[in-house]
């Protein structure tokens, strides 16, 4: 039996994992990859239990699994690219944020046009007789993390980042060598307390890093899985000087029904109609193999579709085998936060199932490794200002 599983990762030190292969300064990934938690897993599995018929169903077959881990809690996901907010004040705790996914799929350009101005009041100065005036700067496209199975003000904690730089070491004087600098970034294991005030540095105001994010796992070996938690268990590169450590959680989880999520999206945008955003970076392979970047074409083999609009982002994708100790093949694919908006004809039980399906199993390649995970009608699409 298949179940969805939380997985929780509390950073117990910093992390690093590189966006891009040999550069001198590398920069490092704000989430932790399903490939990274996969790899994981599976040298912890190893040192325990070892190899067997259990490790290869659980590790190899691309049965199970294992999601992107976004800072906050299993319901992070980034936001749409459709997201705009104002260019001075952005941000959902100042002057709000706002998908204009449905007006672009409609088509009104007047009304589009206006909402890329920001039309949040601005108190009266104390003491004036003035009326309070709209802010009137540009909006821009906002980019961060959201809640995605709710609609509210709440949002999830900003990933704090460190860097070190170093030089290298001659190895006949054991003193610095001339022209070799060095440099790494990696994920802070706390961070702050935005509401602590912008110039608080107390540690008392900072709490522990928390990445989450939900798979699909074989029920029966949950409880190994879990035992597994009780180990130390390291992430990332440098794992050698410290940095990766993580304390990992797993637990049954379920998540919102959708049937109620597309009852609501449909009131407001009509029968047939409904979303889809990509929580992961997504690959999509073409009849001959070759990479591709067309979402409606995936889920328009499931989900028979009209009139879709599309607003996507393609993105260079390289990860690394552990195991074999060399890079996978790069990959193209779709950007974390490309949606697709398009009305169906199928009746809405049909479309509702066909829905619940693509949810549950994600679309494109490598899904094993969290590439792929959609949310369907995140309320975050609805045309209301957050």
């Amino acid at each position: 039996m298949w179940i969805d599983v939380a997985f929780e990762a509390t950073l117990q030190s910093p992390f690093t994992i590189k966006k891009k292969r040999n550069e001198q300064f590398p920069e490092t990934l704000g989430y932790i990859p399903g490939s990274t938690l996969r790899g994981m897993f599976a040298s912890a599995w190893i040192r325990r239990y070892g190899l067997g018929d259990d490790f290869y169903r659980l590790f190899t077959q691309g049965q199970q699994r294992y999601p992107f881990l976004y800072p906050g809690s299993w319901q992070s996901s980034p936001y749409p690219l459709t997201t705009v907010s104002c260019k001075r004040h952005g941000g959902p705790n100042k002057h709000g944020v706002e998908d204009l996914l449905c007006y672009y799929a409609a088509g009104k350009e007047e009304e589009l046009g206006k909402r890329f101005q920001c039309n949040h009041t601005l108190s009266a100065k104390t003491g004036s007789n003035a009326k309070p005036a709209g802010c009137g700067e540009d909006r821009k496209p906002f980019a961060g993390y959201v809640y995605a199975y709710q609609k509210s003000q709440e949002m999830p904690p900003r990933v704090s980042y460190r860097s070190r730089m170093g030089v290298g070491l001659d190895a006949t004087t054991g003193s610095t060598a001339g022209g070799i600098l060095y440099g790494r970034s990696a994920v802070d294991d706390v961070w702050r307390n935005e509401a602590a005030g912008a110039n608080e540095t107390s540690l008392l105001k900072k709490q522990p890093a928390v990445f989450a994010g939900v798979g699909r796992v074989e029920e029966r070996y949950l409880e190994k899985l879990q035992e597994l938690c009780k180990t130390p268990m390291f992430l990332g590169s440098e794992r050698s000087r410290g940095f990766g450590q993580v304390r990992m959680t797993l637990q049954k989880q379920q998540r919102p029904a959708l049937e109620a999520r597309l009852a609501q999206f449909q009131k407001s945008q009509g029968d047939g109609a409904f979303a889809i955003l990509l929580r992961t970076p997504t690959i999509l392979l073409d009849r001959y193999l070759r990479n591709h970047l067309d979402l409606q074409v995936a889920v328009g083999e499931i989900v028979e579709l009209n009139d879709p609009y599309q607003h996507v982002k393609s993105v260079h994708l390289a990860t690394w085998n552990v195991v074999h100790r060399i890079h996978k093949d790069d990959e193209w694919g779709l950007s974390a936060g490309s949606v697709l908006y398009a009305k169906s004809p199928l009746p809405r039980k049909d479309l509702l199932s066909k829905l619940q399906e693509l949810e549950a199993q994600g679309i494109g390649e490598r899904r094993e490794e969290g590439f792929g995970q959609i949310i369907v009608c995140a309320p975050i699409h609805l045309p209301l200002v957050v």
